[in-house]
């Protein structure tokens, strides 16, 4: 039996087992039947609606948990399978996790075969181990996904709350971490089947990272080609698996929401391509991490929802406020809260996040309709340059590549690094900063994103380049950071050639950054007054043309100006505009040394006025009082003209 025809068994044998009866009960025609399509939308909508808060059980994992710890959230994970009807009976709001099982698409790092297989590797370079257990192209692994899913959907009497996660950090290799997986008989087999089809031949010897790395310390980049090619396969392999059991889910159960947790985008080795994954979900968890979560909120449709996971902070009882209102902020829909175990032993946390919680869903009822989205200036992403300039790195670390891990890479990667301090400075002059797809990018870009930023855009074709002209010719612009154009997807040197191709299309194509915004990373947080003036630097530099702006309308003043700040802002029917601002310390250790309380006072047009929303203020108001981890919520209105105003112009 070929490869389709197995995976095409396996889900008709999920279907079957799907629509029998649960396990340990007979058919009976007089039973209940599960919900309708309709019904399990409408819940789906009406857990959504509520700001869901999904207390994750570690105590109670798999048992009831006491109505003292959900009293404020509302909301609770439920695993696969498992019934516990006691989340039915009482109405609790909650998503099934790891709906087709959690090892076949998760590798742990540190239990399992993977320790050993890992460290097998690095000491003797032994192929036999550069399969990935299981493998993702096994027939056996799809049915066991298969299988697992059908069981998932069955349970619970066909209800699934908000829907159901296909998985959390899903990747080929633990985090996305180095490791040159997978060689199984069934990964070669295709691998060979289709580098016969690019490669006008089959590239039947093992594409090692060692190789290549050790081909490109000589000069040569043609081993790249393939090399960028057994990625882009892996790629498509997870992503044919996910596609698989997303349609499965739709099938089984019409107007089940179905979601991935987790996402932490592509890395050189595994992650997700979150950009191919937009299609196919209803909600999703994107970590903080590159450009996964801007590529996301960028691509995602109104109907898409997104969660976040608060953790305790301790020392800094700001952070989980801080947590929750980043993500009320950047449109966000619910938050999953760590943990059970955390709740009932840290009593400072439980009641700020209650608290938070309160506000956070009181300020969504009354504007519904809050809906930011990035715009006017994107980075340009592309797992290609993700994976070439990490191999641009490795080359540094010799045959101990493999130490080189995906959190490292994230932290002190080239590309990484140039990456995190462009979405910041954006962030922080006042724009929620955008991802746009490489291949997608063109002609109607302009309109939402007149400026692309390329970072380290290290791989370029020639369909890159065209895509690239077309943006330029409707009047786009470029930021150039990093080389562009190392190679071509192939491997071989273009030497320069798309900047000048570029440049030539039009004088003004590539914009000139402001100077020092190479050090703006290194000195955020650390020196406050001269990243202050970047910041005004910056928001003057996009101010110029204002078909670059998409800035606040508003500046702080005061202590606040010294601040590095998040916003977003909505304009609303009755003319008025909605802001959020958050001090913007994007990590634990930056809130543990900045995050204070502050006297919060704005910069706005002539014809406006401020109306302080939270924390809450006298009307007329110049400034607030800013608790630590407080988001400011305020409305701009236009101020009314003084009796005989007009009559006097």
């Amino acid at each position: 039996m070929s490869r389709p025809d197995l995976r095409r068994a396996a889900l008709a044998a999920a279907l079957a087992l799907a629509a029998a009866p649960a396990p340990g009960q007979d058919a009976d025609p007089e039973l209940e039947p599960g919900p309708t399509a309709d019904e399990r939308r409408a819940a789906a909508e009406a857990g959504w609606a509520r700001f869901p808060a999904f207390l994750w059980r570690q105590d109670h994992f798999g048992k009831e948990a006491p109505a003292e710890l959900l009293a404020g959230l509302g909301g609770t994970n439920v695993e696969r399978d498992r019934d516990e009807p006691w989340v039915l009976e009482r109405g609790l709001d909650f998503y099934v996790g790891h709906a087709p099982g959690r090892d076949e698409l998760h590798l742990d790092k540190d239990r399992g075969v993977w320790p050993e297989q890992w460290r097998g590797w690095l000491e003797g370079r032994d192929p036999a181990l550069l399969a990935r257990r299981p493998c993702l192209t096994d027939p056996r692994t799809q049915e066991t996904l298969a299988e697992a899913l059908a069981r998932t959907l069955a349970a619970r009497g066909g209800r699934h709350g908000v829907g159901v996660s296909l998985g959390d950090e899903i990747s080929l290799t633990p985090f996305g971490d180095p490791f040159d997986l997978c060689f199984s008989p069934t990964c070669t087999a295709a691998w060979v089947e289709r580098s016969g089809r690019a490669f006008e031949g089959p590239v039947d010897v093992p594409v090692l990272t060692d190789s290549v790395r050790l081909a490109v310390g000589e000069g040569r980049t043609d081993a790249i080609g393939p090399w960028l090619a057994k990625r882009a396969f892996h790629r498509d392999v997870m992503m044919q698996r996910l596609e698989e059991l997303a349609a499965q889910a739709r099938a089984t159960a019409p107007g089940t929401g179905v979601g991935v947790l987790g996402i932490t985008g592509s890395t050189a080795f595994g992650g997700l391509p979150v950009d191919r994954l937009v299609p196919l979900l209803d909600f999703a968890e994107c970590y903080a991490v590159g450009d996964a979560r801007e590529l996301f909120d960028t691509l995602r449709r109104t109907d898409q929802r997104t969660l976040t996971t608060v953790f305790p902070e301790p020392g800094q009882p700001g952070g989980v406020a801080w947590q929750v209102w980043e993500h009320v902020l950047r449109g966000g829909d619910g938050v999953v809260v760590w943990s059970d175990r955390t709740l009932k032993r840290d009593e400072a946390f439980a009641e700020r996040l209650r608290a938070t919680l309160a506000r956070a869903r009181e300020l969504r009822a009354a504007f519904p309709g809050f809906d930011p989205r990035p715009a006017g200036v994107a980075v340009v992403h592309d797992p290609r340059a993700v994976a070439a300039a990490w191999l641009r790195d490795a080359l540094l670390d010799g045959p101990t590549w493999p130490n080189r891990f995906a959190g490292y890479q994230e932290d002190e990667g080239t590309r990484e690094r140039a990456l995190r301090t462009w979405l910041r400075l954006l962030e922080d002059a006042g724009m929620l900063p955008g991802a746009v797809p490489l291949e997608s990018v063109g002609a109607a870009t302009v309109a939402r994103f007149p400026v692309l930023v390329l970072v380290h855009q290290l791989v370029v074709d020639p369909g890159d380049l065209r895509r690239l002209a077309a943006f330029v010719d409707a009047g786009g612009r470029l930021v150039v950071e990093g080389e562009l154009g190392w190679i071509d997807s192939r491997g071989a040197k273009l030497e320069g050639a798309a900047l000048r191709s570029l440049r030539a299309r039009r004088a003004d194509a590539v914009l000139e950054a402001p100077e020092g915004v190479e050090r703006y990373g290194r000195l955020r947080g650390v020196d406050l007054e001269l990243t202050a003036e970047l910041r005004e630097a910056v928001r003057a530099w996009l101010d110029r043309d204002q078909r670059r702006a998409a800035l606040a309308p508003w500046q702080p003043l005061g202590e606040a100006a010294d601040v590095p700040w998040l916003t977003s802002f909505q304009a609303l029917g009755d003319g008025s505009i909605l802001c959020l601002a958050l001090p913007n310390w994007t990590n634990e250790r930056a809130r543990d040394r900045h995050l204070r309380d502050l006297r919060f006072e704005v910069d706005v047009a002539a014809n406006r006025a401020v109306e302080w929303l939270h924390p809450r203020a006298e009307a007329g108001a110049e400034a607030v009082d800013l608790p630590a981890g407080e988001a400011a919520v305020f409305r701009l209105v236009r101020r009314r003209r003084p009796p005989g105003a007009d009559s006097e112009r």
